[in-house]
């Protein structure tokens, strides 16, 4: 199971001698191989295997098995079965394993609270994956960053990437920093530590802030802008909108236009609304929606990003920018 992930029958003619110690042999095509001209990887699974069968009666003592380069010759999928029969064993024959590794498959695998690195004299726990990755690599779990102000844009950027640019192979971080200063301020703090490495950063910021003086000194930062002011504003333009307003109306029990939140827009309709009163009726639209469907808010906020990048024609510009930048960076 933990060369080939399945019972594959290759392994059944696997016999043993004693001479004074056990020997394996494998029977292929009526010849016995020993153990000892078997691949590097099935003999050292086979070698640990035969230490486990001396000492798996589970006794009140712990006891210590050290391995060293545990991912010697293992492919990376038997690096993860090996590991998971580790923590098995741990518990069914309370064996300890302590093993050096040099594998991205078992670090990944590994709690930060058991892994330890080891550089010069000093030792260093808990250690996260990404950290250690760029320790021993110089590789790095994201080729591109994406920095947004708010979860709203967050959940619009991924579903456009996810919906429109299905083909492409690399990985990605949307991150949200809260305000468009923020954002650029991680940005540039950035430039001087080097959070990300050598990932390609990109801040996408909410079209309100888009004709702002105050974004001219960060110019020289890659940015581009939603291709409306911010989602809980497009939404609020959406609610005299019978084409948005259908996509709920058949999950109601109730009509739409007796909904608190349209009646709050309507009220508002001749002045500017702000920021604050947008928010309130977008919260209160979903309320609204929640409480007369089996909808919960979660599922009204996908339903509401998935309309939002529907509109191929009106993010037609931002598609654009957003794939150059996952393209080229």
């Amino acid at each position: 199971m933990i060369i080939n992930g399945e019972n594959t029958g290759y392994f059944n003619s696997l016999r043993y001698i004693k001479s004074p110690k056990k020997i394996y042999f494998l029977e292929q095509n009526g010849h016995n191989i020993s153990e000892y001209d078997f691949s590097t990887g099935e003999y050292f699974v086979l070698s640990i295997l035969k230490i486990i069968d001396t000492l798996k009666n589970k006794i009140d003592k712990l006891r210590l098995f050290i391995i060293d380069e545990i991912d010697l010759a293992l492919h990376p999928s038997a690096q993860h079965r090996l590991f998971k029969k580790l923590e098995k064993w741990y518990k069914d024959y309370n064996l300890l394993f302590i093993i050096a590794t040099h594998s991205l498959v078992i670090l990944e695998e590994s709690k930060p609270n058991n892994t330890y690195y080891i550089e010069n004299q000093n030792i260093y726990n808990p250690i996260y994956p990404a950290f250690i990755t760029s320790k021993l690599y110089k590789l790095y779990f994201y080729d591109r960053i994406i920095l947004v102000e708010d979860e709203l844009a967050k959940k619009f950027v991924k579903k456009i990437i996810e919906t429109k640019m299905k083909d492409i192979q690399l990985k990605y971080l949307i991150l949200s920093i809260g305000g468009y200063e923020n954002v650029m301020k991680h940005y540039t703090e950035n430039d001087k530590t080097k959070f990300y490495s050598n990932a390609k950063v990109v801040a996408i910021l909410d079209g309100d802030i888009k004709d702002d003086k105050k974004i001219r000194p960060y110019k020289s930062h890659k940015h581009f802008f939603l291709p409306f002011m911010n989602i809980e504003r497009e939404v609020f333009d959406l609610l005299d909108d019978n084409k948005f307003l259908n996509i709920f109306e058949k999950y109601s029990s109730e009509k739409i236009c007796n909904f608190k939140s349209i009646k709050m827009k309507k009220e508002i309709l001749n002045k500017i609304a702000t920021s604050n009163e947008v928010k309130n009726i977008y919260k209160k639209f979903k309320e609204d929606i929640s409480e007369c469907s089996d909808l919960n808010v979660e599922e009204i906020e996908d339903k509401i990003i998935e309309y939002l990048c529907s509109n191929d024609q009106k993010n037609e510009k931002f598609i654009t920018n957003l794939k150059d930048f996952i393209v080229f960076g």
